[in-house]
């Protein structure tokens, strides 16, 4: 999943799209929060403040993108770890955070507890990590070329391939400055 050398490099999968991070990170300090202080409740309700109004809305498709350690830290999270304050849903008991401010919390790998504290890789700082507010319903994958399938004879071999190519890209229906995506960073990871 993640290249033997430095992250970055030619090879790593990360660099196929410009992803959410990044294009929070391009919509500049209007998208961005730094968490260091404020990796609670209260700051995750913050960053889903910096988005757009149309996008930051309970019941639409707006969701927490955490990274494996950050979903850690979340775990202690005192609004959310006892029996008298959410139920049967308290992590004490679930060991997940299901949900926060009504909005889900999806942990994915995809965000590395590498970066720096300006919430970038730069290769030498690999200390820290961050999580996202997304409105998904805003983000697509376009084909740009459909599918095609085809052999490949190999005569010597007296084998056959066969090839499956596609070209898709990972997009965003809004425009560049739309903040649809938000970045909290500088979380000790």
């Amino acid at each position: 999943l993640w290249a033997t050398g430095g992250l970055g490099g030619a090879d790593d999968h990360r660099r196929i799209w410009i992803g959410l991070r990044k294009r929070a990170l391009v919509i500049g300090s209007t998208a961005k929060k730094d968490m260091s202080a404020v990796m609670t409740a209260d700051g995750f309700l913050d960053l889903k403040g910096l988005l757009a109004s149309a996008h930051s809305r309970v019941g639409g498709g707006m969701v927490y993108l955490v990274s494996p350690r950050a979903h850690d830290l979340m775990l202690k999270f005192t609004e959310l770890l006892t029996l008298d304050k959410v139920g049967p849903r308290a992590t004490i008991l679930s060991g997940q955070v299901a949900a926060l401010w009504g909005h889900p919390v999806v942990s994915t790998p995809m965000l590395s507890r590498q970066m720096n504290a300006s919430g970038v890789y730069d290769g030498s700082t690999t200390t820290k990590t961050g999580v996202l507010a997304v409105d998904v319903s805003r983000f697509k994958f376009y084909d740009r070329r459909g599918t095609s399938v085809y052999l490949v004879r190999d005569d010597t071999r007296g084998t056959s391939d066969l090839v499956v190519a596609k070209r898709t890209i990972f997009g965003c229906a809004d425009a560049d400055a739309k903040i649809n995506c938000a970045y909290g960073y500088n979380i000790t990871a």
